[in-house]
């Protein structure tokens, strides 16, 4: 009886040592980020909001070769085709890591002033995961001239959810998804704290390619990947904007 109960014992450990080392099993994820080898020459990703009210917004993608390192510069444009963040990311065996952070905004006269902010925990995406569930921290730290020194911290948290599928331009992809919670801290005089939370979606060879964060239970903002083309067409677009 003892041997039997003993074999059985042994059976269920193995199996549960099993269902750990499965579920915790390494994940390669490198290929769902942008892809940095095809954007040598820059590519803009337009995004489009699922309800078709919220305005798009365009993000521009270029691969840099700096002493040696692999950086990614992206720049974020409104609907308006006016820049408000700049970041560069730098390409490490772990993953992407976030460098620079800049706000871009306009001061008084109309001249674009960039505000750097501070990078805390840099972690922007995983190359390797140890599995479903693991947590990669990012926060970066900026004061806005108008705030009059208040410090605004934004926290992100990604929490890899596994695998998944997408259609993109008629096409199905194989995806990864990270659930992801926001929290902004306002310092000035006391704290004064803002939480969401939402899911982001990344396609193999393509990147991001869906995000939702809800704001509120009334408000929710979710856009999705509408098209990627070179920076050229996004120009003459802003060219026909100027024109109208």
């Amino acid at each position: 009886m003892f041997r039997q109960n003993y074999r059985f014992i042994a059976l269920l450990g193995l199996l549960i040592f099993v269902a750990s080392c499965t579920e915790k099993a390494p994940s390669y994820l490198k290929p769902y980020y942008y892809p940095l080898e095809t954007l040598n020459e820059g590519m803009v990703y337009e995004y489009r909001a699922t309800n078709e009210m919220d305005p798009p917004y365009y993000w521009y993608y270029l691969n840099l070769q700096q002493d040696g390192q692999e950086f990614l510069v992206g720049t974020y444009y409104n609907d308006q085709f006016q820049p408000g963040q700049l970041v560069r990311e730098e390409a490490v065996e772990s993953g992407m890591l976030l460098e620079d952070f800049y706000l871009l905004q306009p001061d008084s006269s109309g001249k674009q002033q960039q505000i750097q902010a501070e990078v805390g925990e840099s972690n922007v995406f995983p190359f390797v995961s140890s599995g479903v569930g693991s947590v990669y921290v990012f926060s970066v730290s900026y004061s806005m001239p108008q705030d009059s020194g208040a410090i605004t911290t934004l926290y992100r948290n990604r929490q890899y959810m596994g695998d998944t599928t997408i259609v993109f331009q008629d096409r199905e992809y194989h995806a990864i998804q990270f659930y992801v919670r926001e929290l902004v801290d306002i310092e000035d005089e006391g704290h004064t704290e803002h939480e969401f939370d939402g899911l982001e979606i990344y396609a193999k060879n393509i990147g991001l390619v869906y995000s939702r964060k809800n704001i509120s239970e009334e408000f929710v903002l979710e856009y999705a990947l509408y098209d990627r083309y070179p920076m050229t067409k996004l120009e003459a677009r802003f060219k026909e904007f100027q024109d109208k």
